[in-house]
């Protein structure tokens, strides 16, 4: 049977090593990855350029792909505009289209906290435990 020591030491020394051949991949991948990220540029710019949308070749399909990106600019504009709509569902409509499911695990804890345990209405919360590793100093 280990004791608590052996197997932190190999635990630590396995991590250590997985770090350093992951960043050694990393490394040898770099090239390659910058220079396929050029060749998107590059296709990317052909395809605007001649107006395709795709370039069928004997070796494989170049296309465009759109992609979005949505983040919240300004909080308080934002809740402003969805507490606006008061009127024939309008404000919960908007709740159920604008919101995700994401909540902050913070906020929850400090409810959590400040309700002697209980959880705001509609959240589930789970908590568990995981055994971490840091090296001695």
């Amino acid at each position: 049977m280990p004791t608590v020591a052996e197997v932190a030491q190999k635990y630590i020394a396995m991590r250590d090593y997985i770090k350093i051949e992951n960043d050694k991949h990393d490394a040898r991948m770099k090239p390659y990855a910058d220079a396929m990220q050029a060749m998107e540029g590059w296709a990317l710019a052909h395809l605007l350029e001649n107006n395709e949308q795709s370039i069928k070749t004997e070796f494989g399909t170049v296309f465009k792909k759109e992609w979005t990106q949505a983040r919240l600019a300004d909080k308080e504009a934002y809740v402003e505009w969805i507490c606006s709509a008061d009127d024939g569902g309008v404000l919960i409509q908007r709740i159920m289209t604008f919101f995700t499911a994401a909540v902050s695990k913070e906020a929850v804890k400090d409810f959590m906290e400040a309700n002697r345990g209980a959880l705001p209405p509609g959240v589930d919360f789970t908590r568990g435990w995981a055994a971490q590793f840091r090296k001695a100093s």
